[in-house]
């Protein structure tokens, strides 16, 4: 699984550019009256989502730091945030969207004398748990929905089916992991599907390796993520108490959960211009919040969030280009 250094220059190239134009639009696409407006009706409290968002990020980065196993004493809990908002931003804007910011989590660790296979396969499971735990907290808030009577969109059949979906997917990926104890390395092949098939072998076999070996990280690991996608959703509880809405923090979860699987739908959408924004419109109509405007305050309120780490992350990349240089 090694990456042919020339695929890595062409591939910084190409996001370097695609990452300024892709910025221009996101700024662009931002209703900057709406902006002003939004932050006036919020005033000093937007700071509180602010740091719920930077605590967030930072259990998501603890999380992956459990991912690295041994190799986590080279690097510190602060780096690693640095190194993960750096890629998830990438991430925001690149044409590989996820897949392009997970790649560029292992190049970031070249410096702290991670190597890349150990690099590469905690990038793998700290994906696999995130999807894990974030379809866990989802059927927690779909159960929730069903029980409050707070529905206004969806059915209770149709959520249990949803239910069930996700439940089904879990135990399934479960099964496929557990599955990989008695695999070995496929038998060399020039064939396309042969090579693909045999990457996501080894992927198997890594992530049933490291729950055997590292199980206690496994745990404290899921359980950051769970965190992460629990804080995060506190965003919205606080954004909406802000702008006068009487909701619960059950709400949050269920707006941020519904809202990430909107997104994940159109990941293919650098920036997801447009895409959060439908999401944020439709998961609000779902909880009974149908007001005209209060869609694109909540969206104006989050995109400004989002500018503000995405100019973090711009800065964390800059000094961490600058050290790199330094040090070589």
């Amino acid at each position: 699984m090694k990456i042919n250094p020339a695929y890595i220059r062409i591939f910084k190239i190409v996001l370097v550019l695609s990452i300024s134009v892709l910025l221009f639009q996101f700024i662009r696409n931002t209703d900057l009256a709406e902006v002003t407006k939004a932050l006036k009706t919020a005033g000093a409290g937007f700071a509180l989502v602010l740091l719920s968002t930077f605590v967030a990020y930072w259990c998501g980065a603890v999380g992956w730091w459990y991912c690295l196993g041994e190799s986590r004493s080279r690097i510190s809990h602060f780096r690693i945030f640095v190194v993960r908002h750096i890629s998830e931003t990438v991430g925001m804007f690149n044409p590989a969207s996820v897949a392009g910011g997970d790649m560029f989590k292992v190049f970031l660790l070249k410096p702290y004398a991670i190597d890349q296979q150990t690099a590469l396969t905690s990038v793998v499971i700290y994906r696999f748990l995130m999807i894990l735990s974030q379809l866990v907290l989802l059927v927690v808030a779909m159960l929730w929905l069903v029980s409050s009577q707070d529905i206004a969109l969806i059915a209770p059949v149709y959520v249990g089916l949803i239910i069930v979906a996700l439940l089904l997917f879990a135990a399934g990926c479960f099964w496929w992991v557990k599955r990989a104890a008695g695999l070995g390395p496929l038998a060399a092949g020039a064939g396309r599907w042969v090579k693909i098939n045999s990457k996501i072998r080894e992927i198997r076999i890594e992530l049933n390796r490291f729950a055997k070996s590292h199980p206690r990280e496994l745990l404290f690991a899921f359980i950051a993520f769970l965190l992460h996608w629990l804080i995060g959703s506190v965003e919205f509880y606080i954004i909406l108490k802000l702008l006068g809405y009487d909701v619960t923090l059950m709400h949050g979860l269920l707006l941020d959960m519904g809202v990430v699987i909107v997104k994940s739908a159109g990941a293919f959408v650098p920036g997801q211009i447009g895409v959060e924004e439908l999401g944020n419109k439709l998961m609000l109509s779902v909880i009974g919040i149908a007001s005209a405007s209060l869609w694109l305050s909540v969206s104006a309120l989050r995109r400004t969030r989002q500018l503000f780490w995405i100019l973090m992350g711009a800065l964390f990349y800059a000094v961490f280009a600058r050290n790199k240089r330094i040090s070589s």
